[in-house]
C-alpha cells in the first residue's frame, strides 16, 4: 500500500532529526536499487507500471521527507543559539 507524502510526513514528525535522517538514507537506498536494477525502456511502464508508480511515490516521499529535514535542522539551530 502506498503512502502518500503528506501522511508519509505526518507520520515521521515527531522524529528528531537524526531519525529522519535515518529513514532519508532508507528510502534513499531503496531508490538507488530500482535505478541500478531497471532498464529504463519506456515500453517497460506498459509492463511494469507498479515498479514505476513505486519509484515515483518513492521519488515523492523524499522530497516531503528533504523538506521536513530542512525543518527540524531549523529547529534544531535555532534552539542551539
Amino acid at each position: 500500500m502506498r503512502i502518500s507524502p503528506e501522511a508519509f510526513v505526518e507520520k515521521n514528525k515527531g522524529k528528531t532529526y537524526e531519525e529522519l535522517l535515518v529513514v532519508r538514507d532508507e528510502l534513499i537506498t531503496v531508490i538507488k536499487k530500482y535505478e541500478a536494477e531497471t532498464e529504463h525502456d519506456p515500453e517497460d511502464v506498459l509492463v511494469y507500471p507498479a515498479q514505476d508508480g513505486n519509484y515515483y511515490c518513492n521519488l515523492k516521499l523524499l522530497g516531503g521527507l528533504c523538506n521536513l529535514i530542512a525543518d527540524k535542522f531549523g529547529e534544531k539551530e535555532a534552539g542551539a543559539q
